[in-house]
């Protein structure tokens, strides 16, 4: 089975991620606020600490960053240890959704470590509706390739059921997590730790989905 993973990012690959993932969230952040011509490259620039030549070595238009590079949303070392953490013996293993979602709360927390917000994608959607095409994309090449770590990881090909059947059971926690860390924002109230919203929403879906008809010992949580 193809690799998708690779060894750890050398220092200069981490700040060349590191650079894209402040592009693109200073770009949506404006773009939300502005409208994507009402800024200049040369403003995002500034902003990021990069000069406008710069700029074009990790992206050809404004367009470009505010999408972004799908493959930036995992870091190297992080899909290397969800990988490692497999048995690669065709079959799911017992902490695949638990590794799925640590996954998740500490990709969402190395962005806030780097840019010190996210976006409301609803926000830039309003301002420029067209973008949505473009974004529907993005999330599906992010999907296929959680998908693919997934399958790498379990022993099993990306198109195996129960490879897509562990990627949709993670994408409702996420979504829970991203709205409540939203709504807090914009209630001025303190941020929430995304670890600790998912992880709960987790164990709720857990207990909403035992089965209460069988036996107490059979009742698996995987907690």
């Amino acid at each position: 089975m193809h690799s998708v993973t690779k060894s750890a990012e050398s220092s200069r690959e981490r700040r060349m991620r590191h650079t894209r993932l402040s592009l693109t969230e200073n770009a949506r952040r404006l773009t939300a606020k502005h409208g994507m011509n009402g800024f200049t490259v040369e403003e995002l620039c500034e902003i990021v600490g990069i000069s406008r030549r710069t700029f074009f070595n990790y992206f050809h238009t404004k367009e470009d960053a505010i999408i972004g590079r799908p493959s930036d949303a995992i870091s190297a070392e992080l899909a290397e240890w969800f990988v490692a953490r497999g048995t690669g013996d065709a079959e799911l293993g017992p902490a695949l959704l638990n590794d799925l979602v640590e996954v998740a709360w500490r990709s969402f927390d190395e962005m806030l470590q780097i840019t010190g917000s996210l976006t409301d994608m609803h926000a830039l959607l309003e301002k420029e509706p067209e973008f949505m095409t473009r974004l529907i994309r993005e999330n599906k090449a992010q999907h296929e390739m959680v998908r693919a770590l997934i399958a790498q990881r379990e022993g099993l090909e990306p198109e195996d059921p129960r490879v897509q059947l562990a990627l949709m059971s993670l994408m409702p926690i996420a979504h829970a997590a991203i709205s409540h860390y939203f709504a807090t924002v914009g209630s001025g109230a303190e941020p929430v730790s995304m670890r600790g919203v998912m992880e709960e929403t987790l164990a709720q879906a857990r207990r909403l989905f035992r089965d209460p008809d069988a036996p107490a010992g059979d009742a698996s949580s995987n907690d």
